[in-house]
């Protein structure tokens, strides 16, 4: 795979991001992960003991989402992301999506690698992946913590785009094979407050567009009606869980900003959550050094020891 318009010497290259990753089988489709292990075996040693922290990535975006912060996070912590099946180098089969799909794979990829002790930090779709593993895992204390970003926790207070309304709806598969990068550069600068360049636009619009990805746009997102019909498991787990719970999020996000920050402090204490000002929905990505700061803080704040596994 070749991703186009990149430059060698930056963070925002995408195909240097995807040829230091690897795919594993989930059923029939490949699915693709990546992790700070080197082939170094003094390096592999020295990673594999430190705490992992599992990456989970939103929609309509993947894994690449977090080469920004990722870097800093390799200094504390053995990382493990994935592209979620349908999105990024992943394969998009044409049926069957669901969050309980994806937390099984995610389930599958920590057995592939023999963990079984691990933080979260999530964005957006991957907020609601990693709740419904809180909601699987967390009486067997696997889970250590959870860093919820920007995302449609609180289903009463998410506010969706008006084309994620309609591909959402049973206009979806007529929508999606119309949308095109114009429209997709129209969606993303509007959710962001420190906007991409267009190097990174249409490397993100590349990646979406693998194996004809538009096509399942409408069942991906179809997330947003079982935020609905589980509101009672995911919302219940997140406000009951013994899980050490943070929360940093972009102020500025006209999807899940203000009112989801404002929700959330009414069912956590008010330490855990962080409004970031003038930053809207992918706080790591938009603002990445201030983002690092905030969550070593909140894990000071949440007494979270990750100087070891």
């Amino acid at each position: 795979m070749t991703i186009n318009n990149m430059s060698d010497t930056s963070l925002n290259h995408a195909d240097s991001w995807y040829k230091k990753g690897l795919f594993f089988k989930y059923g029939n489709d490949q699915v693709f992960f990546r992790e700070n292990v080197t082939q170094a075996p003094e390096d592999t040693l020295s990673t594999v003991q430190k705490p992992v922290l599992l990456l989970l990535h939103g929609f309509p975006t993947c894994s690449w989402d977090f080469a920004a912060i990722w870097p800093q996070l390799s200094n504390s912590f053995r990382l493990v992301t994935l592209d979620f099946l349908g999105f990024g180098c992943s394969d998009k089969p044409n049926t069957g999506y669901s969050i309980s799909l994806q937390a099984d794979i995610t389930q599958a990829l920590l057995k592939h690698l023999n963990i079984d002790r691990f933080h979260i930090l999530s964005h957006d779709f991957g907020d609601t992946v990693a709740i419904e593993l809180v909601a699987r895992m967390q009486s067997k204390g696997d889970i250590q913590s959870l860093i919820l970003t920007n995302g449609g926790i609180f289903a009463d207070f998410h506010q969706p785009l008006l084309i994620q309304k309609l591909l959402a709806s049973a206009l979806g598969k007529i929508i999606a094979p119309l949308i095109g990068f114009k429209h997709f550069k129209k969606s993303m600068e509007s959710i962001f407050s420190v906007p991409l360049n267009e190097s990174q636009l249409e490397q993100y619009w590349q990646l979406l567009n693998l194996q004809q990805g538009k096509r399942v746009f409408p069942q991906l997102i179809k997330y947003m009606n079982e935020r609905k019909t589980y509101q009672q498991r995911w919302e219940g787990t997140l406000e009951a869980t013994s899980v050490p719970t943070g929360l940093i999020a972009g102020d500025d996000d006209p999807i899940s900003g203000s009112q989801m920050i404002a929700r959330y402090r009414q069912i956590k204490p008010q330490t855990t959550a962080i409004a970031m000002a003038e930053t809207g929905h992918y706080p790591h990505v938009e603002r990445p050094s201030e983002f690092i700061r905030h969550l070593f803080n909140l894990y000071q704040c949440l007494n979270i020891d990750i100087s070891a596994s």
